[in-house]
């Protein structure tokens, strides 16, 4: 039997939120595989409230009964597919931080990253069904939060203490400095292509923000 994704709710006293929901399974097991290939899909297609474990079961193929084996119920599976989806856009950030690299190149590469995975399309879908089921699912916004985002800025926040001390970057509040970098990086773009007003940026549009970005924060930021 497959290992099953920590449920939000059977947190143990005393741990973070963040390392309990962000756990995820490193054993191998097909038919889970199948089923967070088809649950993924038909959550990111049909909503929560749309997708019955019926019909995950019916697309991965497996029996009722060896889905119910690999998640207790539909917010168990829920859970994992956010989770999993989440902590695969972080693991493309991962890696590029570098501390012993000057500010302009780590956050560049950094800057282009995070432009291209908040408006990937698969991104954009869970961040809207994430927000849309909240009132039925309140804890996947804490979960998403912590797995993504806040790992995100607690990546760079090492980064930018590590400069501030070394005197390359002046930085006093380096989880307030990150927080601002990608809230900068993110813009009124992501907002109107959340709300579908306009497709994901181009090419050439994410390339411009973070060549404006970028001078700017680290000129903001500049030892003293």
């Amino acid at each position: 039997m497959g290992t099953v994704a920590i449920p939000f709710k059977s947190m143990e006293p005393g741990i973070p939120m963040a390392e309990t929901a962000c756990a995820t399974a490193t054993e191998f097991n097909p038919k889970r595989d199948a089923i967070m290939v088809a649950a993924t899909r038909l959550f990111l297609e049909r909503g929560y409230s749309g997708t019955s474990m019926e019909a995950i079961a019916e697309a991965a193929p497996v029996s009722k009964p060896t889905l119910y084996t690999h998640f207790r119920d539909k917010n168990d599976l829920f859970a994992a597919v956010v989770m999993q989806r989440c902590e695969a856009f972080l693991a493309n950030m991962e890696g590029l931080l570098d501390h012993a690299l000057e500010p302009d190149l780590a956050l560049r590469p950094l800057a282009t990253k995070f432009i291209e995975m908040i408006h990937d399309e698969e991104a954009l879908a869970l961040y809207r069904t994430v927000i849309f089921e909240w009132r039925q699912f309140p804890e996947l916004g804490q979960g998403f939060y912590d797995c993504g985002p806040c790992k995100a800025h607690n990546m760079l926040a090492a980064y930018l203490q590590h400069q501030h001390e070394r005197k390359r970057m002046h930085v006093p509040s380096p989880v307030d400095a990150a927080a601002l970098f990608f809230s900068m990086l993110e813009g009124d773009q992501h907002m109107r292509c959340m709300l579908g007003v306009r497709g994901p940026l181009t090419q050439a549009e994410r390339d411009a923000v973070v060549d404006l970005v970028v001078p700017v924060f680290i000129r903001g930021f500049s030892a003293i």
